[in-house]
């Protein structure tokens, strides 16, 4: 049987259509599955971002209890000039906590990650019984707690 095809000289390399068509497949198959996992890594590090504030806040307060005899309650921002605010000045970047003090027996830490699917994480030491709750769909809330 003839080819109908001409030889090819023997200076004359390259690739043919085939394959590549069949590395462009090969790579839009390995971003199809890179590209998902890189965006839940961004929410998981909203979520650790949001947990640390909380856990500086916790820290803020039990220093402040100590001072003080009481639990401080304060919204923080970036202007706030408040008692944990002052304690610990990093409370005033993002994700911003709402402290409420319980009276002296303790206080409830409340915050909010970043991102498109934000998961809102809540802190309570009460008599110093720890529970840490979450909700959400964030990715960095697996079975409401933390």
């Amino acid at each position: 049987m003839r080819s109908h095809h001409p030889p090819r000289p023997a200076d004359q390399s390259g690739f043919t259509l085939i394959e590549l068509l069949v590395v462009i497949l090969i790579i839009g198959i390995l971003a199809a599955i890179a590209i998902p996992a890189f965006l839940n890594q961004r929410a998981k590090a909203y979520d650790a971002n949001t947990k640390s504030n909380i856990r500086t806040a916790a820290t803020a307060e039990l220093v402040y209890v100590s001072d003080m005899g009481t639990y401080a309650t304060e919204t923080l921002s970036q202007n706030d000039s408040g008692p944990l605010a002052t304690i610990e000045p990093t409370l005033k970047n993002a994700p911003y906590v709402t402290a409420t003090a319980n009276g002296s027996t303790g206080y409830t830490i409340v915050a909010t990650s970043a991102g498109n699917q934000p998961d809102v994480y809540t802190y309570i030491d009460s008599n110093g019984a720890i529970t840490r709750a979450c909700h959400g769909n964030g990715g960095g809330c697996a079975g409401s707690s933390w």
